[in-house]
């Protein structure tokens, strides 16, 4: 019969188990992606574009049509990724803190710096890496 302690490491060793499984699911489908993507594009020619006001009457619609200058004004934009990240960039300063769980982490986008916390704790050295590098993937 095993102890209270015993099924804590058995129950951690699963959590282990499931995130390992979860990271070769996903470097398997991007790696199939990118086989296909690359395999595909090696017999495309690029297209080519051409200057002139036609060109950029159009390019300018777009940028109208996606309202270039409120994107211009925007300072701080808000996103939850997969229904568990939330992410608050501020485009002026250049920083966007990534919450997840009871991690969150400011990132600093001009160098990759930042500081990460856990539970309200600022982590430090590895850990702190750790989460960094979590945090920008």
């Amino acid at each position: 019969m095993g102890t209270g302690s015993d099924r804590i490491v058995k129950s951690g060793n699963r959590i282990a188990m499931k995130r390992i499984l979860k990271i070769v699911a996903v470097i398997l489908v991007i790696g199939i992606g990118a086989f296909f993507y690359l395999r595909e594009s090696q017999g495309m020619d690029m297209p080519t574009g051409q200057e002139g006001p036609a060109a950029e009457q159009l390019a300018q619609r777009i940028l109208d049509a996606c309202n270039v200058d409120a994107w211009d004004q925007t300072r701080y934009v808000q996103w939850t990724f997969a229904g568990s990240n939330s992410y608050l960039w501020d485009r002026t300063l250049g920083k966007v803190e990534v919450v997840s769980g009871d991690q969150r982490v400011i990132l600093n986008t001009a160098d990759r710096s930042g500081v990460a916390y856990d539970v309200g704790q600022q982590l430090q050295g590895e850990d702190a890496e750790e989460a960094l590098t979590s945090a920008w993937a």
